[in-house]
């Protein structure tokens, strides 16, 4: 789910992101069901027993994400709050995709 390199990040989540929110923050945001190869992020795999996401976003548009932190996906078919589990990669020092469930 990376954005290729050079593609103007902004404006892809603008275009076609939903609204996430963590506490007063909001951004807009990728997301898309997790599976278990989005669970495994580099290191031992995570059994998925429950719903999960996968996000990605801006860094630094959610001040505040941490592990263990209540990110909400406002709308869409993946709507609902969910605790971040883990950081996937980060490209670019522009673009984190976590883990979330």
């Amino acid at each position: 789910m990376i954005v290729s390199r050079g593609a103007d990040l902004a404006a892809i989540l603008g275009r076609d992101g939903v609204p996430v929110t963590l506490g007063a923050a909001t951004a807009n945001a990728m997301v898309h069901a997790a599976d278990e190869t989005d669970s495994a992020g580099g290191a031992s795999p995570v059994r998925l027993t429950q719903r999960a996401v996968v996000v990605l976003v801006r860094a630094g548009d959610l001040p505040g994400l941490a592990q263990g932190a209540a990110i909400t996906v406002v709308s869409g078919p993946l709507a609902g709050v969910y605790n971040v589990d883990r950081w996937l990669s980060v490209a670019d020092g522009e673009q984190l995709e976590i883990l979330a469930r």
